[in-house]
């Protein structure tokens, strides 16, 4: 799924954030293990994307 498009139009670039796997609750036992779960790839979390667009 995309969502929230933005285009910069002075640099001609579309930025969006991409969810491409869901998300399934997990149980954390501390802070680094949360950390660690955000950082990793394949995590399902949304991420930030983009792509030069020249629209004429």
């Amino acid at each position: 799924m995309e969502y929230c498009p933005f285009y910069d139009k002075e640099n001609q670039v579309l930025y969006f954030t991409s969810r491409q796997e869901p998300s399934t609750p997990k149980k954390f036992e501390n802070i680094l293990d949360i950390k660690n779960y955000v950082q990793n790839n394949p995590n399902g979390l949304s991420k930030i994307y983009s792509t030069p667009l020249k629209i004429v």
